[in-house]
């Protein structure tokens, strides 16, 4: 392996009570299950969880004949940045009715979005005890148990790969220019969070970055989770962050070996097709949000 490929994996599981939501549930065995599906991988692994969580990610991966693993034990990640998680808790509060999606959990579940920053502290304290060239961030639940790979025998591979800039993030669409209120307003996702490479001496302080654009959204008074955040440090650092075309959880097959990619990689969500129905239900989503902004605006009267 070369110096300049090698890439270190940092991943997280803190249960946020995710099995009793009404949307989106996944119980804790679920996420241990797709832990479990992927976890073969033969890179070095930091995994940062509960003490109760611990004890069976160590299993999973030594059953895998994996003993490169690290496994750091948070007692309470509530008390990592409890300034942030203060912020998000009040705008969940308040920013919801202006959303296209009121319900959606990063629009109103603070703990969610704040485990999906704390990926980021994560990175930057992995930076701190790592020696390969790169850091790999890669969610728990990765691939949902076979959603792209799904034969978990895929995941038997030394991830590498010559990722260039500091920070190299993932796009599922085109960026364009649309204004981030607009984009959160619609919960639109551009980049992918499940996966993102850093150069090890700059994760250092990712969390720094990530954290500066957090607070701007949210001193604004909007809250989502990373993913938004991601295009906004892009945007703000672009010297330091690539954007690389993929599909969803595409990073492995897409970007791999010592050398450079060269054929072009299509942003996965450009090539489907959007039916009639999914117009006709998107039509009726924001003739509902209009009529919702609509009486809020004649409720509030600014005299120019």
């Amino acid at each position: 392996m070369a110096d300049n490929t090698s890439i270190t994996l940092v991943t997280a599981f803190f249960p946020i009570g995710r099995g009793a939501w009404s949307d989106s549930t996944r119980s804790d065995q679920k996420y241990l299950d797709y832990f479990a599906h992927w976890a073969r991988m033969r890179n070095d692994l930091i995994v940062y969880t509960t003490p109760e969580i611990a004890p069976e990610v160590e299993r999973i991966r030594q059953n895998l004949g994996r003993a490169n693993t690290t496994v750091v034990t948070i007692d309470d990640y509530a008390t990592i940045d409890p300034q942030l998680l203060a912020l998000m808790r009040s705008m969940a509060g308040t920013y919801p009715p202006y959303s296209l999606f009121p319900d959606k959990p990063e629009v109103t579940n603070a703990e969610y979005d704040y485990v999906m920053a704390l990926k980021y502290w994560c990175m930057q304290q992995a930076a701190t005890t790592t020696h390969t060239e790169h850091l790999a961030w890669i969610d728990f639940g990765f691939d949902h148990g076979g959603t792209l790979y799904p034969a978990p025998e895929s995941f038997d591979i030394q991830w590498e790969y010559p990722f260039e800039k500091d920070v190299t993030i993932f796009a599922v669409k085109r960026p364009d220019d649309a204004p981030v209120f607009d984009i959160v307003r619609r919960t639109d996702t551009f980049i992918q969070g499940d996966c993102l490479v850093a150069k090890t001496g700059y994760a250092r302080h990712i969390y720094d970055d990530v954290r500066e654009q957090y607070l701007h959204l949210l001193c604004c008074g909007m809250i989502d989770d990373d993913q938004i955040v991601l295009l906004m440090c892009a945007r703000w650092n672009p010297e330091h962050y690539a954007i690389l075309p993929s599909s969803w959880f595409s990073q492995l097959r897409d970007y791999t070996g010592e050398a450079p990619r060269t054929q072009a990689v299509p942003y996965g969500d450009d090539e489907k097709t959007i039916s009639t129905r999914q117009r006709y239900q998107w039509a009726r989503l924001c003739l509902k949000h209009g009529i919702r902004q609509l009486q809020r605006m004649l409720r509030t009267i600014t005299l120019a």
